[in-house]
């Protein structure tokens, strides 16, 4: 054996360190942090007042997701009334609340949140067919 084959069959049993892939991207984007929004609920007393009219604990009120269900539920109710005045958003999500029933239940927050996103989808749903039909 003549030096090279023995320094190719030593290069074969020496450990090699694996080679990392690059990350693939995801189709995924990432979702808008709940703080860092810029939604008037920053204002303190403003948030605080929606979190106490949804009976959120004190704990609660400070992740990602009450923060991110809050401000949909507020986005949804500004946008029907046009204001971002506190008492026409909060005028707007009693008429909603009242309409479902969900008036004094547990997770009140939450359901109405869900329900904005289901009327998101529902709206999406509803053009596309509309450009379908009109298509």
């Amino acid at each position: 054996m003549d030096e090279a084959a023995i320094q190719a069959k030593v290069a074969k049993n020496i450990p090699q360190e694996p080679v990392q892939e690059a990350p693939t991207a995801t189709e995924e984007t990432p979702k808008e942090s709940a703080f860092d929004s810029n939604v008037e609920l920053n204002i303190a007393n403003e948030g605080m007042e929606f979190f106490d009219y949804f009976a959120v604990s004190r704990i609660d009120r400070w992740s990602e997701e009450s923060q991110r269900q809050l401000r949909e539920v507020y986005r949804w109710a500004s946008n029907r009334v046009q204001s971002n005045d506190a008492n026409d958003v909060l005028g707007q999500i009693l008429m909603l609340e009242n309409e479902l029933g969900t008036t004094h239940k547990p997770n009140r927050l939450h359901r109405l949140a869900r329900w904005v996103e289901l009327e998101k989808q529902t709206s999406m749903l509803r053009a596309q067919q509309e450009m379908i039909r009109h298509g």
